[in-house]
């Protein structure tokens, strides 16, 4: 796949402070990517600097293998817009039209429809509900049909119902073939949309890699559950640790998965303990997250 976006060692300060510390990444044509991190982890500064809406120390940036400044490919970006862009008293075909304008583009009511905002044409932006601003936001950003599209935590602040209806119009777009780079905190999110994730902390991207890349690249941590007819603690062998019985079953714990599962079954079998049935539970993605959050980076 052609690459849409290439960012190298991006350093960004403020005051004399250092809050992007030499990111790198990349993002393919027709992947939805994601920047996940918790408040403070430099998603946004990351989107800005992009955006050309900040400068920055160091690095590059180059959009569709081209280096230059982002005003020159601004037909080819969608930027979405946060909650304070719009004056409160334009009208939700008035910013449209405006938009439309702006990119030297039809203003046909085709978006606005798909996008369940044909009936709020004369409304005032100041009285949309949190989900109506964000899906206008959603279209002036996708008015003329660029390549990649920026999100910044498109849902947050929606109920479960606006989460869910935004969700589907993202997955919507993702199937025709729309790159878009997510930056959200919201674990769940971007496990169901996003291609490939990139996690940050403090200025620096920890991991990056596809959802199910991702929890054996934190830790190949599972736990082992086996049940047997009788308690039979084995104690800590070479590759799992004993953690309880519970419910029929012994629990261990092991990092490597194969190893342990082998040297247990035959431990077992030793010892004349029948294994009447195996669970095996990795940890979420979610749980690694958490975890990744908590820990230092280097």
């Amino acid at each position: 796949m052609s690459l849409i976006l290439e960012v190298k060692d991006l350093v960004k300060s403020y005051n004399g402070k250092e809050v992007l510390h030499g990111i790198s990444f990349q993002v393919e044509k027709g992947e939805v990517f994601a920047l996940l991190g918790i408040n403070g982890a430099g998603k946004s500064t990351t989107l800005e600097c992009l955006e050309g809406l900040k400068r920055y120390e160091s690095g590059s940036i180059q959009f569709f293998n081209k280096n230059g400044s982002q005003s020159k490919l601004h037909n080819r970006i969608g930027i979405q817009l946060q909650s304070s862009a719009l004056p409160g008293n334009i009208t939700v075909y008035e910013a449209y039209r405006l938009f439309c304008l702006a990119n030297k583009v039809k203003a046909d009511k085709e978006l606005l429809e798909r996008f369940g905002l044909k009936n709020l044409l004369y409304k005032q932006y100041s009285s949309l509900s949190t989900g109506q601003k964000r899906r206008l936001h959603l279209v002036l950003a996708l008015v003329h049909n660029p390549e990649i599209v920026f999100l910044d935590e498109p849902t947050a602040g929606l109920d479960v119902e606006g989460q869910v209806a935004l969700h589907e119009e993202i997955s919507k777009l993702k199937e025709s073939g729309k790159t878009i780079l997510l930056a959200s905190h919201d674990m769940a999110e971007v496990e169901k949309l996003c291609n490939r994730i990139a996690i940050m902390k403090e200025g620096k991207i920890g991991y990056i890699g596809s959802p199910e890349e991702l929890i054996p690249a934190f830790s190949d941590t599972a736990e082992i559950a086996l049940k047997t007819e009788d308690s039979y603690e084995l104690g800590n062998l070479n590759f799992s640790k004993y953690l309880k019985r519970d419910n029929g079953y012994d629990y261990y714990k092991s990092s490597v998965l194969s190893d342990a599962l082998l040297e247990l079954l035959q431990f077992y079998k030793e010892n004349n303990q029948k294994v009447l049935d195996i669970k095996i539970n990795h940890a979420t993605l979610e749980e690694k997250f958490m975890e990744f959050s908590k820990e230092e980076l280097a």
